[in-house]
């Protein structure tokens, strides 16, 4: 599903812009499908019984997050690359939580600098 909108070029606070000033872009919001299918994935890479070293797992969720990005590459990305970056950061920290066995929600400890930074974990831009 391909939604056109149309955007305007110019300050003009008038609601009759010139038609040279308007600019068609496409916008293909993510499918229901794909959402799933991708937040699947990234369960199974952060699943509790995943034992592997934290750069092995963090490989495989960066391969993945590539991969959403070229997805979603096409069009407006900024909605996408949010809802994304929101749901990876909620869903690392909650991994790392329970890893590290701290005794509250970690909000300090795995902070979005700390996840997306120290940890490496790509931030879709």
């Amino acid at each position: 599903m391909t939604v056109l909108m149309t955007v305007i070029k110019s300050s003009s606070p008038h609601p009759e812009t010139p038609r040279s000033a308007q600019r068609t872009r496409s916008f293909a919001p993510p499918t229901i499908p794909a959402k799933v299918t991708n937040s699947y994935r990234l369960r199974m890479i952060l699943v509790p019984g995943n034992q592997l070293p934290w750069f092995q797992v963090r490989d495989q969720l960066n391969s993945l997050l590539r991969g959403w990005s070229a997805y979603f590459s096409h069009g407006s990305r900024r909605i996408a690359y949010r809802a994304i970056n929101h749901y990876v950061r909620h869903s690392v920290r909650r991994f790392l939580v329970r890893r590290h066995k701290v005794p509250s929600q970690g909000i300090r400890r795995f902070s979005f600098e700390a996840v997306f930074g120290e940890l490496g974990v790509q931030h879709l831009r």
